[in-house]
């Protein structure tokens, strides 16, 4: 028998001998290590005697033992996941320890998130590419409920790859980001910010103050948030006038009357709630309200009458006189909204399966006020009757002039929505359990919206209710930890189905499978189909529809940059598409321990039929393609343009994402310190117990029983086991070991886990992550018999041209000691966009945009950790100082014609209008 297996057999026995004090109740949270030790009595041992000396049954005779009783003996030990962990055999592509964390100098786990960015973001949704968000392993109502917690209360971060999101009721199109809390955290945090450009202008204010408390009851976490950006005017910039002031009062520069960037300010206050109800039931309750104003600047009114030959205003070879009006004040457009979100999520297990309920109720209202400017009255009279009192040259008066009414829109949106999800076994094949997920729900939204332009009110009311429902399920095919064709490795299938009616739009749905393979233990394979129907907006369908005036585009029929007025909001004409996503998908990590090296590789296959986009860049083709988009005067000017979404016929990209991530510590490292009962302190979980004790769970073998009873998952590698096993101090404690980390309490250097403060003094950590984007195609067909966009040759993507073929990102850091660096970088291949062919052959000029590069730069000292500065100023216990620079190298996109001319529409203070910003913040916890 093997000797730690024997102990264990010891240990349990010892139990029921006489005099021994009883065992301890095993702790009976889901989220805690148990451990089942099932052992035959030693031989030779009368277990009804035994039973006797304890004064539980009367005496018996013996009973005999089979001569090979000893050899038949079965131990079984079992044991659950590390607290937190998602429920999936699917490896995490990225694990964040908290020095890890740490090393972002994040404030919070939204902008954590943001920093994540490079690794969380997918290219196979609806979405922008933004994960799945859970808590412990579970899901919650929405980000709103925890995007404000400090990242100190984090004890780990897992990034998964989208297939995983399937376990949790969702589609596999976003990556899946699960936030572990520590068991017990306190701390007020407050942060002041201030920033501006560096070239002048926008200065930006933000304040923001947290309350949260974590402990074996749950959560609490009250926030509150301001913030004010100043408008950046054309005349803050080196901007070239369509317009220059000549002399001539009419003709004055519009630069101080138009605005790149209008003015915000908002409001945000929230509030959440967690609690165990019922004995084991997770509840959360969140609300919050945001509550938001912009104004912006769109030059001057102007206005264009009819003059005679003879009048003092009639200029040579013009019959009409043109005229802005600086006294009547620029045109603006004024939009105030307010927010308000409440959520509920619960969460509990029943028996060996998993169920959530989530439900959301969001009422967002939206105002809008643009002043179009003004009409002519008597002045148009005056001056046909060569009125010798208005003076040619003179400004015109307003007070000849009516202002014309404003456009008004305002909508209503309510929403709300009710999810159930469950997951857990079916039943047990030679390779593993069987696994599902289903979910069901129902969500309504209602649309209100109402608009007033040029003196007509257009009211609509649009409302769309939803009934969904999803199937997932997990086959195991081979598996290494079970001994079933473990030369293949770990390999499952999986295959999802969902199905959505849609109160305006029918039935739809989608259909997708995947195969997960891990040919040995370092190297994980994913390929996966998805075929999916998505209908539009309810917002793209019924936004009310505005008309704003003075946007200046590029012209490319004629070559030429313009004002014009841009028509947007919903369109109801909208149908929906299908989408086809396949994916090849490979993950290595070649090394264990503390150098935590992961290389990725995704290669994706995106198909679309009748995709809803945005209307695109005005481009020659797009015109010819639409040419109701588009308004010109008897002379071919442009006018305006109506940018509403549409409908294209079809496109299709390809593309390829690789990249690294590798976090290494250097310099001398922190070691554990054992704590009381033999716990760990620092690391928060505690140390395991010794080999073949009681309470070694994620060191002992778990033993499948034929019945499949007994069965256990060892803790995710790496990380400590929990519960009876920790044999450490209660996490959250306070002890020598600082705030909230190991022993939980505080220590002398500042916030967190040993005597430096959070995640311990001294070793120092280097991140790099580098990601490579290779996009092979991206091209949409607008319409049959018209000639197919390609985005990476010569068609307009956007106002920043085509697409890039590559793209890199890079996200690297440096920590030590309370201080650390971080670089964040973009660099994207230049790109052209085609002239287009003029009457009479030839094409016009094209235009070419350059390669782009930018980096961010953020520097950040905790003051805690410099013991020396806080003995003389005690203030600065938990206090961080950060200095970020934003586009550090002031790097703008360069945009040029054959001539090498840049076309005034596209310079590069049109594009990028702030440039290189700087922030300071300082950030105080208060414990």
């Amino acid at each position: 028998m093997n000797s730690d297996l024997f102990l264990l057999a010891i240990a349990a026995a010892s139990q029921s001998v006489p005099g021994q004090d009883a065992p301890p109740e095993q702790p009976s949270s889901a989220e805690s290590a148990t451990l089942g030790v099932t052992a035959a009595p030693a031989s030779g041992t009368d277990p009804v005697a035994a039973a006797d000396d304890q004064g539980s049954a009367p005496p018996a005779e013996p009973v005999p033992q089979e001569p090979d009783a000893e050899e038949e003996e079965e131990i079984v030990v079992t044991g659950t996941r590390a607290r937190g962990t998602v429920d999936t055999d699917i490896p995490a592509e990225v694990t964040l320890d908290r020095r890890d964390i740490r090393a972002y100098g994040a404030s919070n786990i939204g902008e954590l998130l943001e920093a994540l960015a490079p690794q969380t973001s997918s290219g196979r949704g609806r979405g922008g590419g933004s994960p799945v968000v859970l808590l412990n392993g579970r899901r919650i109502s929405g980000f709103r409920e925890i995007r404000n917690i400090p990242p100190e209360a984090i004890t780990r971060v897992e990034v998964f790859p989208e297939e995983v999101a399937l376990r949790y009721g969702y589609r596999a199109d976003q990556r899946v980001v699960n936030f572990v809390l520590r068991r017990r955290f306190r701390a007020i945090t407050a942060e002041l910010e201030a920033g501006a450009a560096t070239e002048g202008g926008r200065p930006s204010y933000e304040g923001d103050i947290n309350v949260l408390q974590l402990n074996d009851n749950g959560r609490w976490t009250v926030d509150a948030e301001y913030s004010k950006e100043s408008p950046l005017f054309e005349s803050e910039r080196d901007i070239v006038q369509a317009t220059t002031g000549t002399g001539d009062p009419a003709l004055p520069s519009l630069a101080p009357y138009r605005t790149l960037l209008g003015e915000t300010e908002s409001w945000e206050m929230a509030a959440t709630l967690n609690r165990t109800i019922f004995g084991d039931v997770s509840a959360t309750l969140n609300t919050s309200l945001d509550i938001n104003s912009s104004e912006s600047q769109f030059g001057l009114p102007s206005i264009t009458l009819d003059v005679p030959a003879s009048s003092p205003f009639a200029q040579p070879g013009a019959d009409t006189v043109f005229r802005y009006l600086p006294t009547a004040g620029p045109l603006r457009r004024l939009n105030d909204s307010r927010s308000f979100h409440t959520g509920v999520a619960l969460n509990g297990d029943l028996d060996r399966w998993r169920w959530s309920f989530t439900g959301n109720y969001d009422r967002n209202t939206s105002d809008n006020v643009t002043n179009q400017g003004i009409l002519p009255t008597l002045i148009q009279e005056r001056i046909l009757a060569n009125d010798p009192d208005i003076d040619p040259r003179g400004d015109l008066s307003d007070a000849l002039f009516l202002a014309r009414p404003s456009d008004r829109t305002r909508s209503l949106t309510n929403i709300g929505s009710a999810e159930a999800v469950a997951s857990g076994p079916l039943f047990l094949l030679p390779g593993g359990e069987i696994n599902a997920s289903l979910r069901v729900g129902f969500d309504t939204r209602d649309l209100e919206s109402e608009s007033l332009r040029s003196g007509i009110v257009t009211t609509r009311d649009l409302s769309r209710d939803r009934t969904h429902g999803q199937a997932n399920i997990d086959i195991p095919i081979a598996s290494r930890r079970e001994g079933f064709l473990e030369a293949l490795g770990n390999l499952s299938l999986n295959a999802n189905a969902e199905v959505e009616h849609f109160s305006d739009f029918g039935t739809l749905r989608t259909l997708g499978a995947g195969l997960n393979w891990s040919p040995i233990e370092m190297v994980s394979l994913i390929a996966s189909m998805t075929d999916e129907e998505g209908p539009p907006s309810i917002s793209q369908l019924g936004d009310p529809v505005l008309l704003t005036p003075n946007v200046r585009v590029f012209d490319f029929v004629r070559g030429e940059t313009v004002d014009i007025s841009r028509l947007e909001g919903g369109n109801p004409q909208l149908v929906a598409d299908n989408r086809r996503v396949y994916k090849l998908g490979a993950t290595v990590r070649p090394f264990t321990g503390q150098k935590d090296l992961t290389v990725s590789a995704n290669y994706t296959d995106t198909r679309i039929d009748n995709p809803i986009a945005s209307f695109p860049t005005a481009t020659a083709e797009i015109e010819a393609a639409f040419p109701d988009r588009f308004l010109r005067d008897a002379d071919g000017r442009l006018l305006r343009i109506d940018s509403r979404p549409l409908n294209f016929a079809k496109s299709q990209r390809r593309e390829l994402r690789w990249g690294f991530n590798l976090s290494l510590p250097f310099g001398p490292q922190p070691q554990p310190r054992q704590g009381r009962r033999g716990g760990a302190r620092g690391d928060g979980a505690g140390a395991p117990g010794a080999a073949g004790a009681p309470g070694s769970a994620g060191q002992a073998t778990a033993q499948r029983r034929p019945d499949g009873a007994g069965q256990g998952a060892a803790p995710a590698a790496g990380t400590p086991p929990q519960g009876a096993g920790s044999q450490g101090p209660p996490p959250g404690g306070r002890g020598p070991g600082g705030f909230g980390g190991g022993g939980g309490g505080r220590g002398p250097g500042g916030f967190g886990g040993g005597r430096g403060g959070f995640g311990g003094p001294g070793g120092g950590r280097i991140q790099l992550g580098l990601f490579h984007t290779w996009r092979f195609e991206d091209s949409v067909l607008i319409r049959p018999g018209v000639p197919e966009l390609d985005f990476l040759n010569g068609s307009a993507a956007g106002n920043r041209g085509g697409t890039p073929r590559h793209q890199i990102e890079l996200d690297a850091g440096v920590f030590r000691n309370g201080f650390g660096a971080r670089i964040n970088g973009n660099w994207q291949s230049g790109t052209n966009v085609l002239g287009g062919p003029v009457s009479g052959g030839g094409t016009r000029s094209d235009l070419a945009f350059s390669d782009l590069a930018t980096l961010n730069l953020r520097l950040f000292a905790d003051l805690g950790q410099q013991r020396s500065l806080v003995r003389k100023i005690p203030f600065f216990r938990g206090a961080r100082v950060t200095l970020s620079v934003d586009n550090l190298f002031n790097s703008r996109p360069q945009v040029t014609d054959a001539s090498g001319t840049t076309p005034l529409s596209y310079q590069p203070d049109y594009l990028d209008p702030l440039g290189r910003s700087v922030r300071l913040s300082l950030r105080k916890l208060f414990f």
